[in-house]
């Protein structure tokens, strides 16, 4: 379950050197940022931490050279890993809300670019319809000028032949009539058609400002965009500077680890260690094993969970470099034999990637304060007698009773509890046996 080179070992190595060490499960505290969290309070918190880090540093420096301080220098190093990893938490989190507002910012801008588009669409066809009017007053004007004209220089003679032509009086007058009305609808045509311009016209200059408000509102938008993604990049700097700082605190970790040699691995303070850190492992897995029995389903059909029609397996980790670190079943460790009931995958920087559920089920146990050496994990429930777990969480992204798909985000990776060091702790249970999870997954 847990990969021996940094926190388990250093503790080996103080308690032989001191005599005095007190073993216990190395665990996050719970982020007090909750669902009300601001950037504000999280920064806050980074300063904070950042502050204890730069304590932390001078009591090295008066510590590195002492050898009879060593649990004391040991477990200020273990204190600036938790809080390094605390750091790059809080910096995730902050990633994770300015990632949020710069898409609810680019979805803005697309929408205001949709509007604008429509609105000058609008304007092309408002400018469309004005020609067309202009057209046909023009057109109107045209006609009623030329039969005007033609009245003019015709004089009475027009309707002389009018009369003349008129088989009687009634004929005449009323042929008169026609023409008067003739003139009259061209006349309430060119009316109708001047009042649709400028109709048209004042629709047009209001879409030509409301197309300018929005323009103006999307350019603001953007500049609030751009301040986002400057603080997402600053976010990005940070927490690989962080990063360098945990490779290094690491690194001297691994040089601690040179003391080891000079153990008596037979004494009884070893052996005394050794011991309880197995009897802390197989309470915790027991604690595990009974809760699977109680809560799950079996083969046969029995149990709560939800049966998933998927049988497929998937990689619970979509991260370059993820390879296995401790294989499952048997192996040595701290010189004494220990049964490994899943495996640990793990790669570089892998710390805070997304954890993936391998397939669908009911989220049946979530252990989100670390109570255990299994740290923050996650159970799910698959409903056919099969169960995954995924140990050593950073951060838990659903909760008990929660119905989950294959292939969503459950976890974030992290360290949590025994643990020496980022990874993902997987197994898959069938009728709570536990299986090689490799018969089940590939790496991809």
């Amino acid at each position: 379950m847990k990969q021996v080179k940094f926190k388990a070992l250093k503790k080996v190595v103080s308690y032989i050197l001191c005599a005095a060490l007190v073993f216990s499960c190395v665990c996050f505290s719970p982020m007090s940022v909750g669902a009300d969290s601001t950037l504000d309070k999280l920064k806050a918190e980074q300063a904070a931490l950042q502050q204890k880090i730069a304590a932390n540093k001078q009591q090295l420096a008066s510590l590195e050279s002492d050898i009879n301080n060593q649990e004391a220098y040991m477990a200020t190093l273990d204190s600036d890993l938790d809080y390094t990893e605390n750091q790059i938490d809080n910096l995730l989190e902050q990633k994770d809300i300015i990632d949020s507002k710069v898409k609810e910012i680019e979805d803005t801008i697309a929408s205001y670019q949709n509007e604008i588009e429509q609105i000058n669409s609008d304007i092309v066809s408002a400018d469309a319809k004005i020609k067309k009017a202009q057209k046909n007053v023009k057109s109107a004007y045209s006609n009623l000028s030329s039969r005007l004209e033609s009245a003019y220089i015709t004089g009475n003679e027009t309707n002389l032949k009018i009369l003349l032509s008129s088989d009687s009086i009634a004929t005449f007058l009323t042929r008169l009539e026609m023409m008067k009305r003739v003139s009259e609808n061209d006349a309430a045509l060119i009316n109708k058609f001047k009042s649709e311009i400028e109709v048209l016209k004042l629709s047009k200059e209001s879409l030509q400002e409301r197309t300018k408000a929005l323009t103006e509102k999307k350019e603001k938008i953007r500049e609030e965009n751009q301040s986002l993604y400057e603080k997402q990049a600053e976010l990005r700097n940070t927490k690989a500077q962080l990063d360098s700082a945990k490779s290094s605190l690491e690194a001297q970790y691994a040089n601690a680890e040179a003391y080891k040699d000079k153990l008596d691995k037979n004494s009884s303070a070893y052996k005394n260690l050794i011991a309880k850190q197995q009897k802390e492992e197989e309470a915790a897995e027991r604690a595990i094993d009974e809760y699977i029995a109680a809560h799950a389903s079996r083969s046969d059909g029995s149990g709560s969970g939800v049966v998933d029609s998927s049988k497929k397996f998937s990689f619970p980790l979509k991260y370059p470099g993820v390879h296995v670190t401790s294989g499952f079943g048997g192996r040595n460790l701290w010189g004494s034999y220990n049964n490994h009931g899943g495996v640990d995958l793990s790669a570089s920087g892998i710390y805070g990637a997304s954890i993936y559920a391998s397939r669908g089920g009911t989220v049946i146990k979530t252990d989100p304060y670390c109570t255990t050496t299994y740290g923050k994990y996650i159970i799910i429930d698959h409903g056919d007698g099969y169960v995954t777990l995924y140990a050593h969480c950073s951060k838990i992204l659903v909760s008990e009773g929660q119905t989950v798909s294959r292939g969503q985000v459950i976890g974030k990776v992290g360290s949590t509890g025994n643990s020496s060091g980022p990874h993902l702790h997987f197994e898959v249970r069938k009728d709570n046996v536990r299986q090689n999870p490799m018969n089940y997954i590939s790496i991809p």
